[in-house]
């Protein structure tokens, strides 16, 4: 029996002006190796990043399909996101993806 894999959205404040948009199986492992300058090559830029949101999403490719809409959104909508979270259902309700 295979152990499934709980993929997390997240998004990182880049040097105080960026929100970057990112999915992982652990969020924080994810954030240590951005710091160590491993992974989104759009970030290895910043000095400072901190994690400002996240929420299980589940499945990979749901996660991915949440990644990519949001990274369509402009920066206030994610801002709002970061300011008031939202669990994941009205976040699929927010990007069009519930069902």
């Amino acid at each position: 029996m295979t152990a499934t894999k709980t993929y997390h959205l997240y998004l990182l404040l880049c040097d105080d002006s960026v929100l970057y948009t990112g999915i992982a199986l652990d969020p924080i492992a994810r954030l240590a190796q951005h710091r160590q300058g491993k992974g989104a090559k759009a970030i290895r830029r910043f000095q400072q990043l901190k994690l400002v949101y996240q929420v299980e999403v589940g499945d990979k490719g749901l996660a991915q399909q949440l990644e990519y809409r949001i990274k369509q959104w402009p920066k206030s909508q994610k801002q709002a996101l970061v300011d008031q979270p939202l669990a994941l259902n009205a976040l699929l309700e927010a990007t069009e993806l519930a069902e």
